[in-house]
């Protein structure tokens, strides 16, 4: 399919002196942007595929919004992929897929897909590790894209965690289909209780 390669400026992890004070998975002062090291996505549902889940791109971004370069081998997936299927082997849809940096694509050679109904699943989550403490504002995350019947197999409720602080639920939008346009999403990083704080202000203002 029609692949778009080109990513935007990618910087190495920041230093955290401005939050030398903060503790990974706290809130600095200031601006309010967490620091941590390790963020976990967990994944609660499918947008319908009862047997697989897939994911075409993560990135995490820090506080002026840059992409925070991460290594292919610093994420880790469970399950890890379909190769662990018994007697199936050498899927090249692993997890290191989704730092290729190729994100706006239908060739799910750049994709992650792994089973949703396995022997003894009990979680399914992704989790990326930084080199090293980083401020971490948002997660842009790019759904499963192969192909229309195929974004069934995509990501639809997920939990957010930094360090193992709760950054709440969230639902991520079904893929395309089509690599016509930029599907990502983007969603701001904050700790549960303040997350539902932001909501009800929202809803207060539109009500």
């Amino acid at each position: 399919g029609h692949v778009v390669t080109s990513p935007p400026a990618v910087l190495d992890v920041p230093t955290v002196d401005a939050a030398a004070d903060a503790q990974p998975g706290a809130v600095p002062n200031g601006d309010g942007v967490l620091v941590g090291r390790v963020l976990r996505v967990e994944l609660l549902s499918t947008w319908g595929d009862k047997y697989y889940v897939g994911l075409t791109e993560v990135e995490l971004l820090d506080a002026e919004g840059n992409v925070i370069s991460v290594p292919k081998e610093n994420v880790r997936c469970v399950p890890a992929d379909l190769n662990i299927i018994p007697g199936y082997n050498g899927d090249d849809r692993t997890a290191d897929k989704l730092l290729d940096g190729t994100r706006v694509t239908e060739d799910d050679h750049h994709m992650w897909l792994a089973p949703w109904q396995y022997s003894g699943a009990t979680e399914h989550f992704i989790e990326v590790t930084l080199p090293a403490p980083a401020a971490v504002k948002a997660l842009r995350l790019w759904n499963y894209n192969k192909s229309v019947a195929d974004t069934y197999r995509g990501a639809r409720e997920v939990r957010l965690s930094l360090d193992g602080q709760d950054l709440g639920a969230h639902v991520v939008r079904k893929a395309p289909g089509c690599a016509g346009f930029d599907f990502g999403q983007r969603i701001e990083l904050y700790p549960a209780p303040a997350l539902l704080e932001r909501t009800a202000k929202l809803d207060a203002e539109l009500s």
